[in-house]
């Protein structure tokens, strides 16, 4: 029990229609003859004693018995309980509530049931939204109104007969419940009261005595758990059947959870489901429509029905981190509650705080660990080991200061603060993509100002340590009192540091002598990291001082960029001209001379030779004037992210502050449905887009519902490319299949050796190089070209083939387009390209040999075996008999999936670019229209780093929660 600012703090409320029963922490002494309990008006804040009888008791903690039947007479109104400790009259009077405790849903902060003060008038108690215990006195209608989910169904569900003094109601089905769960209510004017029924044998038809009463209002009223469905009774209304079941969503009280081996169980109060025909449980991810279901035993007890959630199937349902909330679906009639499981009822707050959540493993990986949230909800943790030790001990790490010499001596201060005792072991650097892959650093350590923080210091030399690439994270290795071991991340909390890393181009780099760089860098999650890659081909000296020089002159120049509108366009790496891109570009060209739109290109690249009728709006990658039209630009237009327009994994110096920035147009390389890259183009990231092309309203919905956009920034256009799609397929002497893969994300920038032993490599160097293959394409005259992804250039010479039907072509080497017009049938993994083929009313054969790892590291957002608009093989041996199959019926389209084709593409012309140009003139204004406050606020480092610095603070976090409602309103 505290004095917390005039508040008294009470450990547990239990009701049960007559006494309310307040549980005082243990060991609080607690001498009756000296307190006082008080209800208070709201208003008018005139206290009124209330009488209570003491109950010792060591093992629950001593309790106060509060009869309600001494608030009957009280007027309707909310009424707020104080205790007043002393025997005077300037004893204070403290609020009485729960305030160790979080807050609960509204809903389940009344304690029902109600306690009738006369027919229509009520009174319950309740926790406030500050979980300070309360009275609440009123009309029967408005504490349902706070207390339940209502439920309002259309007139008409009932037929109504009405003859004399009695109404005749014949329900949809047999009715259920006591006296107290359905009333019939008529309401005239301010008058409220319940009439008297009596019901038919078979329980469908009631029979009201009216008792002289007009029928203004009336309706049929079933409270049915946390639900009341409330039915309106009409003499005109026309029966109607329900063709759509209603749902309902809140929450449902559980209590005693704990957790066995191989299950969480937890108990519910068998009358909250007494009225459900059936019911089930699932998971819900947060932040996505993932859902998984939940199997489980019941069995009953004293009014309880207890839940066995069985964890064992979730082994193969879930691989990865991330909070599931649990869910509870109860199906009744037309009616079906979802409802989110919770420790709502008892309002004795979370489990014991000294305890820690349990953590049951799954795999050798994840583990489950299930705990209650701040608003007392169930939800299951799925989690490695690691992040779960990180949630039991919350700490912090903070960078104070860090340089480095040009000779690549780091020099680098942190403090670090938790609560538990601890042993600094020493700075580590991570290898972001295998963890265990650690380079311990030695560090000096002191305490600062008291036992729970230390500052460290450390000096080492990076060139000296055994790195790998890419990314390397720095933690701080603590050793906690009981021997286990946390990792804490290393975050930034110096503003000066962030400016000197961030713009750092001269300096705070190291070139080695084979040709890597290394440089620390803070993350997009304001954390510390350490990069070491292979020095880039824009990386030199020359390279930076044209970078400077464009700065200088684009901040001479800003008068021109003002009145003369730049739109940039750029391909995967700057390097091609055969994408999306180039065919708006030129169509913008063509059609639209005079607004100011530029291609990218690297000078000497493949495809520069597509540009040459255009050369007077090209330029050349990483020129002067490239980078001094990137700073003016107004809007990026392209087929790949912003960062394809700029060196690749240069994150250092102010042009990639400014690109960061710009404005966005995302033609896409090809359409979504095969490959999930919803972080990479997430709204609200750096690659997010301010306008997002799509080709159907399917796909439309994928890009809001999963990327978080705003349906007025995604446009349904058709790709740009499509505009010179043509099938000539029937003008090629020969017959051609076109062979196209996609890349792997778990094969990015491997070496040789482990490229060749992958399975990616292995199955598709088995399919070119198969006797099956060879002698089918030598029976009926084919050609197969296979295309090598751009991601795996460097191991083209790999794959090999001595079969001169056989042409393994680079990336670059051919127009994509070309292959795909020319070819008869398209043979793809998971490439965007399939939609193309498809396009052309050309057949597509899936090859999904790894589909399961697939699904595991990237993931689709079609269903991969019953949406796919072509036929699926596992193996290639089944591949080529369903190629030889194609090829004998003279490479025909299933008519089966030929059906599904309007559903994945609104338009089928030549007219994309003209209508992605009219969309970017139809929001020009927005696009070009500078940051909002809000925005510019959000991005800004020193808002960001204040913010983090001083959230805690009460003052500080009004004023931000003030200054985003008042940018909010």
């Amino acid at each position: 029990m505290k004095n917390r600012h005039g508040r008294f703090s009470f450990s547990h409320v239990s009701w049960n229609g007559e006494d309310i029963v307040i549980t005082l922490p243990k060991k609080v002494e607690f001498i009756q003859e000296y307190v006082s309990l008080f209800v208070m008006e709201r208003k008018k804040a005139m206290p009124v004693e209330v009488e209570y009888v003491f109950i010792s008791s060591e093992e629950k903690g001593d309790q106060l018995r509060i009869s309600f039947e001494q608030f009957a007479h009280l007027p309707q109104g909310r009424w707020d309980f104080y205790i007043k400790k002393g025997l005077f009259d300037g004893a204070q009077m403290r609020r009485l509530g729960l305030y160790e405790t979080a807050v609960s849903p509204q809903k389940m902060r009344y304690l029902k049931p109600f306690y009738y003060v006369e027919e229509a008038v009520a009174g319950v108690p309740y926790v406030t939204e500050k979980n300070g215990l309360s009275l609440h006195i009123d009309s029967v209608l408005q504490l349902e109104r706070e207390g339940y989910d209502i439920l309002s169904l259309p007139t008409g569900l009932c037929q109504v007969d009405v003859q004399d003094e009695t109404m005749a109601i014949t329900l949809p089905y047999p009715l259920q419940g006591s006296e107290d769960e359905v009333k019939i209510v008529c309401k005239n004017e301010r008058d409220i009261s319940f009439l008297p029924y009596e019901r038919s044998a078979n329980r469908q038809v009631l029979t009201v005595d009216l008792q002289g009463k007009e029928m203004a209002t009336v309706f049929l009223e079933i409270t049915k758990g946390q639900l009341i469905e409330r039915y309106p009774l009409s003499l005109d209304a026309e029966i109607e059947s329900i063709e759509v079941p209603f749902t309902v969503k809140g929450q449902l009280p559980s209590r005693h959870l704990f957790v066995t081996a191989n299950s969480i169980v937890f108990d519910l109060n068998t009358a909250d489901l007494a009225h459900c025909e059936e019911f089930d449980f699932f998971l819900s991810k947060r932040k996505s429509d993932d859902e998984v279901p939940l199997a489980f035993t019941k069995l009953t007890y004293q009014g309880q029905t207890r839940i066995m959630l069985d964890v064992e199937p979730l082994k193969e349902h879930i691989q990865q981190s991330g909070r599931w909330d649990v869910f509870i679906r109860m199906y009744h009639g037309a009616i079906c509650e979802v409802r989110r499981i919770g420790n709502h009822k008892a309002l004795s707050g979370l489990p014991d705080q000294d305890e820690e959540p349990p953590y049951i493993p799954l795999s050798d990986t994840l583990g489950l660990s299930p705990y209650f949230t701040v608003k007392n909800e169930l939800t299951f943790y799925m989690c490695t080991n690691e992040q779960y030790v990180n949630s039991l001990y919350p700490a912090k790490a903070t960078l104070q200061k860090l340089t480095m010499s040009q000779q690549g001596e780091i020099t680098l201060s942190a403090n670090v603060k938790m609560d538990e005792a601890y042993i600094i072991e020493g700075l580590v650097l991570r290898h972001r993509q295998n963890k265990e892959q650690t380079v311990m650093i030695p560090c000096k350590v002191e305490v600062v100002e008291d036992d729970n923080e230390r500052r460290l210091s450390a000096v080492f030399h990076v060139k000296r340590l055994p790195l790998e690439q890419f990314y390397w994270d720095f933690y701080v290795s603590v050793l906690l009192h009981n021997g286990t071991k946390r990792f804490i991340r290393l975050r930034n909390g110096s503003l000066v540091t962030y400016r000197k890393l961030k713009n750092a181009v001269f300096n705070h780099n190291l070139h080695t002598t084979d040709e890597h760089v290394i440089y620390p860098y803070i993350t997009v999650n304001n954390c510390v990291s350490l990069t070491y890659r292979r020095v880039g081909e824009h990386e030199t000296l020359r390279d930076k001082m044209r970078e400077y020089i464009a700065y200088m002159l684009s901040i001479l120049c800003l008068w021109y960029f003002r009145w003369q509108p730049v739109w940039l366009v750029h391909e995967k790496y700057s390097e091609t001209a055969q994408d999306n891109s180039f065919y708006f570009f030129k169509y913008m060209y063509e059609k639209h001379p005079k607004q100011k739109v530029y291609y990218v290109i690297k000078k000497g690249s493949a495809d520069e030779r597509h540009l040459t009728p255009y050369k007077r709006r090209v330029v050349y990658f990483m020129s002067i004037k490239h980078l001094f039209l990137l700073l003016g630009s107004k809007l990026i237009v392209s087929s790949e992210t912003k960062g394809h327009g700029y060196a690749w994994r240069v994150s250092q110096g102010p042009i990639r502050n400014t690109l960061n920035k710009k404005r966005f147009v995302f033609l896409q390389h090809g359409v979504l449905g095969l490959k999930k890259v919803e972080n990479t183009f997430k709204v609200g990231t750096a690659n997010g887009a301010n306008l997002f092309v799509v080709s159907s309203d399917f796909e439309k919905d994928i890009v809001v519902n999963y990327f978080g956009y705003e349906e007025e920034n995604v446009i349904v256009t058709g790709l740009s490319r499509w505009d010179v799609l043509e099938d000539q397929s029937q003008q090629t002497k020969q017959k051609e299949i076109f062979l196209m893969p996609t890349w792997r994300n778990w094969l990015e920038e491997v070496d040789d050796e482990q490229f060749v032993q992958s399975s990616y490599f292995h199955e598709y160097n088995k399919l070119i190089s198969s006797p099956k293959l060879t002698s089918l394409l030598e029976q009926y005259d084919v050609k197969l070209n296979f295309y090598v992804h751009p991601k795996f250039m460097p191991y083209v010479q790999s794959f090999t083939s001595t079969n001169e039907r056989i042409s393994v072509i680079q990336f670059g080497e051919v127009n994509v387009n070309e292959l795909l017009m020319r070819s008869s049938l398209l043979i793809t993994d998971y490439s965007s390209v399939a939609w193309e083929t498809y396009y052309q009313k050309k057949p597509v054969l899936f090859f999904h040999f790894d589909v399961d790892q697939y699904e595991e590291n990237q993931g689709a957002y079609m269903n991969l075996k019953d949406e796919l608009f072509g036929e699926v093989a596992y193996e290639s041996d089944d591949l080529v008999s369903r190629l030889e199959q194609y090829i004998v019926q003279d490479f025909a389209e299933n008519p089966i999936f030929a059906q599904k084709r309007e559903h994945y593409f609104n338009y089928v012309d030549h007219h994309n670019s003209a209508r992605i140009y009219q969309e970017i003139k139809q929001q020009e204004r927005k696009l070009y229209a500078s940051a909002s406050l809000w925005q510019s606020l959000k991005r800004n480092y020193f808002v960001k780093h204040v913010w983090e610095k001083y959230k805690n603070n009460r003052l500080v976090y009004r004023m931000g929660r003030g200054i985003y409602e008042k940018l909010h309103s």
